[in-house]
């Protein structure tokens, strides 16, 4: 039914996920500390793909001391997946 293991599915969650909007990102929380996150800013995310090139964009948590990557569309909300973020790289308008 699915085909190639259900590859068309993923290809769509994938899609649809790629979006982001910003009601599906409001309503997404860090996984350690039920903060909200936000898409981080072009800078940062330039800085902590370093760290993961895999990652397309990233989401920070609004205290800016954490960041996790979205990979092909899905957001990583595992704690293990967090990456810390120094001080002065979270630095910014976060309102």
């Amino acid at each position: 039914m699915g085909g190639a293991g259900g590859s068309l599915g993923a290809e769509v969650l994938s899609v649809y996920m790629s979006t982001l909007t910003q009601e599906f990102v409001d309503l997404l929380r860090c996984p350690a500390t039920g903060q909200r996150l936000v898409e981080a800013p072009q800078s940062l995310g330039v800085r902590l793909s370093l760290r993961r090139p895999d990652s397309e964009r990233w989401l920070l948590r609004v205290d800016g001391r954490a960041a996790y990557p979205v990979c092909k569309g899905l957001p990583l909300l595992l704690e293990e997946e967090a990456v810390a973020v120094g001080e002065t790289e979270s630095e910014f308008d976060l309102n």
